[in-house]
């Protein structure tokens, strides 16, 4: 009996080292267990053809599980999701959330049209956000405005706690006389990272904004701006961005923003000491990223100013320690959305989900098969004891 409890005990502490997918996430003192995921693509292969589908399907009360909502989002045949959403009606907390992942993100992180977007035109809401503990992470989104409306993008509401949004594409489109914003922020916290934004341009429209912080905390870490009327503007919200890369727009910063370790075309060094003028502007700023004009924003080389001329880690826990393609950054830490030629992929054998929710103050623990053997070798060791006496 001895030998067999070694043996149960030897294989249950091991199987996860050879089964990650066997383990369970911890946030805090929560274990989780459940994650109800269900697919959308547009071109029918899925659970659902559109994520307004997919919220309207499957609102719910996380917090009894608690339980993870993940929708998973790709287009098998190239299909646009073009319908608005309203995420609104599911129940959540901290420990029990909605995740929404493209599963065909663009790996070298620029748009491409086969792949999952999302993309409306002249829709005054086209993703409104007011669940609380809503985290986006690879979509790419695309807002057109054509008519005179208010199109707010990606409009995240003040009922909302806790809003990240991850390595994603954030493109504006059209001319016209009326508004267009890439997000609009009023929740508590919303927090960006590794997301590209470009085009909210209009002439000279003056509400043509990359993102408007409008009320709360809105924190930006290792973004890139180009090409915008406002790149990031300010309203009443207490903004930073930090390792963020805003070129080519009307006015870079717009507002009273705290901002550090960033690389723009205007001067913000009295802003900060850390921040700095971008000098490589020739050939469409050829020097400092690959395509500007091809809207490729990742590191041209390691001549690139943008080159360690970051901090690390400016996100803390909630931040990833790769850029939107997935590679590993390195000290220190590049200033944009993409890490230059210093950087390495991560370890394969880190799933891309568990990388990117360190995001969530997470860790990974061998809890499931380890709990479950040690249970069942104390009951029979009990029941051994027994029958010894």
């Amino acid at each position: 009996m001895k030998r067999l409890l070694t043996a149960i005990l030897f294989v249950g502490l091991l199987l996860p080292a050879l089964m990650p997918e066997m383990t369970a996430l911890r946030i805090g003192t929560a274990i989780y267990a459940a994650t109800l995921t269900y697919v959308i693509d547009p071109d029918g292969t899925g659970d659902y053809t559109s994520l307004v589908l997919a919220e309207i399907g499957t609102a719910q009360d996380l917090t009894s599980g608690p339980n993870i909502l993940r929708w998973e989002c790709k287009s098998s045949s190239g299909g646009d999701d073009t319908d608005d959403v309203e995420i609104d009606g599911t129940t959540t907390a901290a420990n029990a959330y909605i995740e929404i992942v493209g599963t065909d993100f663009p790996a070298d992180g620029v748009w491409d049209g086969s792949k999952y977007n999302l993309t409306t035109t002249d829709e005054g809401f086209p993703v409104k956000i007011a669940d609380d503990y809503v985290y986006i992470d690879k979509i790419q989104f695309q807002f057109v405005q054509t008519s005179t409306n208010t199109s707010r993008g990606l409009y995240v509401s003040s009922s909302s706690v806790d809003v990240r949004i991850s390595n994603c594409l954030i493109v504006g489109s059209g001319a016209s006389t009326g508004s267009n914003r890439g997000a609009m922020c009023y929740a508590t916290n919303t927090r960006f990272w590794n997301c590209v934004v470009y085009g909210f341009k209009s002439g000279t429209d003056d509400d043509y904004d990359g993102i408007y912080a409008g009320t709360g905390a809105v924190d930006l870490w290792n973004c890139t701006f180009n090409d915008c009327r406002k790149g990031l503007t300010r309203a009443a919200a207490t903004t930073t961005a930090t390792n963020c890369l805003i070129f080519e727009c009307d006015d870079d910063f717009s507002g009273t923003i705290t901002m550090t370790y960033c690389a723009s075309d205007d001067d913000h060094t009295g802003d900060s000491a850390t921040n700095f003028v971008i000098t490589q502007t020739d050939d469409d700023y050829a020097a400092l990223v690959t395509d500007a004009d091809g809207r490729d924003y990742s590191v041209t080389d390691a001549s690139s100013e943008l080159v360690g001329a970051g901090t690390d880690d400016p996100g803390g826990a909630y931040q990833d320690n790769t850029d939107i393609t997935e590679t590993a950054r390195s000290s220190t830490w590049d200033v944009g959305a993409f890490e230059g030629p210093s950087g390495a992929p991560p370890p394969s054998s880190i799933p891309v989900f568990l990388h990117h929710y360190k995001m969530m103050r997470s860790q990974v623990v061998p809890f499931a098969i380890p709990s479950a053997v040690i249970l069942l070798s104390v009951i029979l060791f009990g029941r051994s004891r027994r029958c010894d006496a």
